[in-house]
Parts: C-alpha cells; sequence; structure tokens
C-alpha cells in the first residue's frame, strides 16, 4: 500500500511539473512571437515551442491510465520530436536575424526529410511495441529510428555549431 501511494504521488508530481511546464512553455511562446510575429526567429522560435507542447503532452504515455494508447503516444512523441530537430537547426542557423539566412533548395530538403522521418515515425518501423512493464516503459524500436536518429543527431550538432 505504501509502495502504491509512493507512486501515485510521483505519478502526481510528474503531472504537476507537466502541466507547469506547459504553461510556462506557452506563455513564453506566445510572447515572443507577440513582439514581433513577422520575425524569422520568433517565428521559428514559436513553432519549436509548440511542438515542444505537444511532444511534452505525449508524457503521459508513462502513465499507466493511458496504457491502452502507449504505442501510439510513443509514436506520436517521436512524430513531435522530429520538427523540433529541424526547428532547432533553423533556429541557430537564423538567430538572431529578421530574415531566414538558409538557402531556398536546403531548407525545402530540412522540410521534406523532416515531413518524411515524421510519417515513418507512425509507423511500425520505428517503433513496433511499447508497454509499461513495472512501472517504467519498455519500446521495441525498428530500423525506422535510425532515420530519425541521423536526422535529429545532425540537425542538433549543426544547431549548436551555428549558435
Amino acid at each position: 500500500m505504501l509502495a502504491q501511494t509512493a507512486q501515485s504521488l510521483t505519478t502526481s508530481l510528474g503531472f504537476l511539473l507537466l502541466a507547469g511546464a506547459l504553461i510556462l512553455d506557452s506563455l513564453l511562446v506566445f510572447l515572443v512571437i507577440r513582439t514581433n510575429p513577422r520575425n524569422a526567429t520568433n517565428i521559428i522560435f514559436f513553432l519549436l515551442g509548440l511542438f515542444i507542447i505537444l511532444w511534452l503532452s505525449t508524457y503521459v504515455a508513462y502513465s499507466p491510465e493511458f496504457s491502452k494508447y502507449t504505442i501510439l503516444l510513443v509514436r506520436l512523441g517521436i512524430f513531435f520530436a522530429a520538427p523540433m530537430s529541424a526547428l532547432f537547426f533553423l533556429l541557430g542557423h537564423t538567430f538572431p536575424q529578421e530574415r531566414l539566412r538558409l538557402d531556398g533548395r536546403v531548407f525545402l530538403i530540412v522540410v521534406f526529410a523532416t515531413l518524411a522521418v515524421m510519417v515513418v515515425n507512425l509507423t511500425p518501423l520505428a517503433v513496433s511495441d511499447a508497454e509499461i512493464v513495472n512501472g517504467s516503459l519498455s519500446i521495441t524500436s525498428g530500423i525506422g529510428m535510425a532515420p530519425f536518429s541521423i536526422l535529429s543527431t545532425l540537425f542538433s550538432i549543426l544547431a549548436v555549431f551555428f549558435l
């Protein structure tokens, strides 16, 4: 009984922290876009913040109450993570400019590569199974995780380089 109460409190604290993070992120995102909605850096930051909100929302996959939807939530988590990496790269490349500095062809490659990875992330190619085992999330990933991992790593390294 004590272990169940402790797990319930941990879960409640986790959801409370998640709600706080979602609220703070929402406020920051809308504050930034409101200051100058035509600024490319602000637009990219706004989009990045929105995808972070969507990605954080999939945290409920760790909760036993949502175990029926665990695999869907895990797939949605990596679905929303793919554009986060691309937007982080774009933010790093554009900041602090008011206009996107990336060549149009390169921008289209970034967009289409990200969209392709997002589609794969929703299939069993990326995650074939996900379940909660002994209170922990257990994921069986497939070959479709490779493009996601490569793209996310590449975009993150490039973002840090440009920043």
